[in-house]
């Protein structure tokens, strides 16, 4: 585990020296700063730094767990040590670096370096072969051979491979009373040289004053476990020799490049063919050129961009990935490196999205801050499908849309005497919250799979626009006004229960929070003249403090503080509004009849999704007439409901229903909108009467 302070003792030169020269501009270069970040943290700096995995084996460390062949090369001819042939030493930190370990991924595979880790509790046969391989499996790969017969010291290795032909030599480690029974253990080779034979290249965890050396030691083990990692870069699947000279796609070096390397969020892989049909693999080096050490950077990110995921909705995965949009210096990396290293320490705490932890810990976050905001359907374990995405967006911008929801919810339209009611039990609708929370809030999918219709689709899609919508709120993107409309009403038209006449009121509350937030941010855009009006954010300015406002002036105030509502010299809402003020009489006389116990109620006779431009008319008819009858019986008069009656007369005849531009779903919005303003007032209707 990576901790925020690990990278204090490496020297800025050290940092500076594995930092790209320019901009992230791409996802393999947030992959590979990841990666050096990490590497300069758990092993430090060096040529084949990156090319490790200490943190492999820590659960190793402290343990009997490191299982060495001793090798003596003192002679002409390499010998297994005659006195203990097989060791069993301690694991401690001094002896990382020397057995210098790099762990290939496969569970059949054998590691990159000469040092093994063995499988979780292998039983004694199985340690043995791991030993006997180090002198007939390892050094016997092509990769090796390749590095062998090209380096000054390649006899090195030739003398492992001499000792694994010799069936004696074979027979002397299998029977070696020093292999444990059940133990995972790291299995490496010890030689030990002559004194006129230490000339060997050696590496900065050479350790002199040791007679027995291990693989980290010598170039020659590094420059073998480097080209055994690389060659799998070039040989994948259908590709046998991709690579040519090219420039690398991130260090923006001319170098040997290569096409089959892995990808750690899978958004380029060897096998496409469904993708690219005449695809040639061994070309594949000229798509995405990647040299030896930025693949290989690449490829240690993985820990990084597994601390910055968060399980999305609907079985998507959501990657917040931070990077600088700048070019680092060293004290920008540590930062950097500071954000990521507490992202990995969670203790198991997934509820939060990095954003929102990272926003709630701002201390020493670089200025210039920003995240690759990823939406992937893990479709297969190694063949992910993005559904979303966006490199732009920044915790200071979804902050504020967080902060604009939580305006909505402390303003005038919500709470004692407002329009909707809240609800610590609603995530949308709950004031009583920090900041961080609602920057959260706003950065999951879950702010839209609240207030939006499912899809027929069974699998995460780029067609949900709850997926699209996540990512367009909290990047500087635009949301359709009429797609959304048409989502809440689907939504709304869901979750009502024709049976009993149930309301959604509190999703109508978190529909309209939503909606009023992302218009004060700029997110919604109309697509057509008609909805332009509704890009236009509510007043949320708070009311002034004084006398208590009739129910006919509080109904004023609101119509007045909307866009969308309101009539003006520049814009004619009679439609919009007289479907709200028809939802607010079918809220007000629902009330009426449910305080007299009446079964069916106008809600339930007039559903949302019920009502078009061509029976509003047919609607208002009906609601008015049994408010006209209320209003006749003992104790059934209402001045509200006679002030929304007459409204809702004024406004649907000032052009006929036939003839109107609003949208179905436009309409049918405001209209669930009013049933939930009418709904609201729960006020004992005996006192109604002398309401004014």
């Amino acid at each position: 585990m990576v901790e925020p302070t690990d990278l204090r003792e490496v020297s800025p030169t050290d940092i500076e020296d594995a930092l790209p020269d320019r901009q992230v501009t791409s996802l393999r270069d947030i992959e590979a700063l990841y990666g050096e970040l990490y590497t300069l943290a758990t092993a430090g700096g060096g040529e084949y730094a990156k090319y490790l995995t200490p943190d492999a084996a820590e659960d190793l460390l402290g343990k009997p767990s490191v299982l060495a062949v001793r090798v003596d090369l003192r002679g002409e001819t390499p010998t297994l040590d005659a006195d203990r042939p097989v060791v069993c030493w301690q694991y401690t930190e001094d002896l990382i670096p020397r057995l210098s370990h790099s762990k290939y991924a496969s569970a059949r595979g054998v590691d990159h370096s000469l040092t093994h880790k063995s499988g979780r509790d292998n039983e004694r046969e199985k340690l043995a072969a791991h030993a006997r391989d180090r002198l007939t499996r390892w050094p016997t790969e092509d990769a090796v051979r390749e590095v062998a017969e090209d380096h000054d010291d390649g006899w090195l290795v030739d003398a492992l491979a001499t000792l694994g032909e010799s069936e004696s030599v074979r027979d002397a480690i299998s029977g070696s009373d020093r292999i444990p029974d059940e133990r995972t253990m790291l299995v490496t080779v010890a030689f030990r040289l002559d004194a006129d034979e230490r000339n060997v290249a050696r590496t900065a965890a050479y350790d002199g004053s040791e007679k027995w050396h291990l693989p980290g030691e010598f170039e020659v083990f590094q420059e073998a476990m480097a080209a055994r990692k690389t060659r799998k870069f070039k040989a994948k699947n259908e590709a046998d020799d991709a690579v040519g000279l090219g420039t690398c796609f991130v260090n923006d070096t001319d170098e040997a490049v290569y096409g089959v390397v892995d990808d750690p969020l899978k958004s380029y892989l060897s096998k496409q063919a469904e993708k690219f049909p005449r695809f040639d693999s061994d070309e594949s080096w000229r798509t995405q050129p990647m040299g030896r050490d930025a693949a290989i950077a690449a490829q240690n990110a993985e820990t990084f961009l597994d601390a910055c995921q968060y399980s999305g909705a609907r079985g998507a995965s959501v990657y917040y990935l931070p990077y600088l949009r700048k070019t680092p210096d060293a004290d920008d990396a540590k930062r950097l490196f500071t954000v990521l290293a507490k992202l990995t320490n969670v203790d198991g705490d997934r509820s939060r999205t990095p954003v929102e932890r990272t926003y709630e810990s701002a201390d020493g976050v670089p200025d210039h801050l920003r995240y690759a905001v990823l939406v992937v359907h893990k479709y297969q374990k190694d063949r992910w499908r993005l559904v979303a995405g966006s490199t732009n967006v920044s915790d200071v911008e979804t902050s504020k849309l967080g902060a604009a929801h939580r305006a909505v919810l402390e303003g005038p339209s919500f709470g004692d005497g407002g329009a909707f009611q809240t609800n610590d039990e609603w995530a949308l609708t709950n004031p009583d919250r920090p900041e961080s929370a609602f920057t959260g809030m706003v950065s999951k999918p879950g702010y839209f799979f609240r207030t939006c219709a499912e899809t027929d689709d069974d699998e995460p899609s780029a067609d949900d626009l709850r997926f699209r919508a996540t990512v367009a709120a909290i990047s500087g993107g635009t949301i359709r006004i009429e797609s959304l409309l048409e989502s809440y009403v689907e939504r709304l038209a869901e979750e009502f229960d024709t049976s009993d006449g149930w309301f959604p009121r509190d999703l109508v509350a978190s529909q309209y929070a939503q909606f009023a937030a992302l218009a004060e941010r700029g997110v919604v855009e109309a697509s057509g003249e008609t909805t332009r009006i509704l890009e236009q954010a509510p007043d949320m300015t708070p009311e002034m403090s004084g006398t208590e406002p009739s129910r006919i002036e509080k109904l004023d105030e609101f119509i007045d503080r909307h866009p969308a509502l309101e009539i003006r010299d520049d814009y004619e809402n009679y439609e919009r509004r007289g479907a709200f003020v028809l939802g607010a009489l079918v809220g007000r006389v629902t009330q009426y009849q449910r305080y007299e116990d009446k079964s069916m109620t106008a809600v339930k006779r007039h559903p949302i999704d019920n009502l078009t431009k061509h029976n509003v008319a047919r609607t208002a008819t009906d609601v008015v007439g049994l408010n006209v009858t209320y209003g006749s019986e003992d104790g059934g008069s209402s001045r509200i409901r006679d002030e929304l009656a007459g409204r809702v007369c004024d406004d649907l005849q000032h052009a006929d229903p036939e003839d109107w531009d609003i949208t179905t779903q436009d309409l049918r919005f405001h209209y669930a909108m009013g049933i939930a303003y009418g709904l609201n007032d729960t006020s004992d209707y005996e006192e109604e009467d002398n309401d004014d």
